[in-house]
């Protein structure tokens, strides 16, 4: 509930909106990644032998369905098809990345300019108590590692999140057993890994501020 409360507070209406976007742009572009990666099992398949167009289920049906004359020909559609799905994959996914930063970008801006004019609305007694240092690393580096290395870090890591996930429900349509074995296998890494870099993350996290903060303080004298 806390959380949720927070977060109506940072995110405006308009930004929830363009949240919501982002969120379809990143599965269609993860359904598309997956559709990339899933279309060259049956391609190298083909390149192999071609023969084998007969024996699968839904290439065979496009390959009837479209008429073509030869199987040779098929294989030059479908080599032009997989290049076109790649670079619009490859665009999308660049545009998607460009605009979660813009947003991020955008975010910052909108924040420091809400809390610096908060900032100049208080009275002078506010002041003359306040650490300086601390209220202009609150309008750089805090609300930098909040928006950049927070809300864009969070976007690009749910992007990933739904790449993986279609991908290894791919892998386990494929072959259940193995793909089931990997996924324990590479969790139960990250997991460890997790538990050995979350403490020493928070740690230098927590000195780069202390220091930035401190370099303010000593040019300030």
């Amino acid at each position: 509930m806390r959380i949720g409360a927070k977060l109506r507070h940072l995110f405006t209406r308009k930004d929830l909106a363009t949240l919501i976007l982002l969120t379809f742009l990143m599965v269609f572009s993860g359904l598309l990644e997956v559709f990339g990666i899933g279309m060259l099992f049956p391609y190298v398949s083909i390149l192999q032998d071609p023969s084998t167009i007969s024996h699968m289920r839904y290439v065979g049906a496009i390959y009837r369905d479209l008429g073509f004359e030869s199987q040779r020909s098929f294989l030059i559609a479908m080599s032009v098809f997989l290049l076109l799905t790649f670079c619009v994959k490859g665009f999308l996914a660049l545009w998607v990345a460009n605009f979660q930063s813009r947003f991020a970008r955008t975010k910052l801006a909108d924040l420091g300019r809400t809390l610096l004019c908060r900032y100049l609305h208080r009275s002078y007694a506010f002041f003359l108590s306040a650490n300086t240092s601390v209220l202009i690393g609150n309008l750089t580096t805090s609300l930098s590692q909040l928006c950049v290395g927070v809300i864009q870090s969070a976007l690009s890591l749910a992007s990933e999140v739904i790449v993986l996930v279609g991908l290894v429900a791919f892998l386990i349509f494929l072959n259940p057993v193995f793909s089931l074995c990997a996924l324990l296998f590479i969790g139960g890494l990250s997991v460890l890994l997790k538990r050995g870099i979350r403490e020493r993350i928070a740690h230098h996290a927590n000195a780069n501020e202390l220091h930035w903060k401190a370099m303010i303080r000593s040019e300030e004298r």
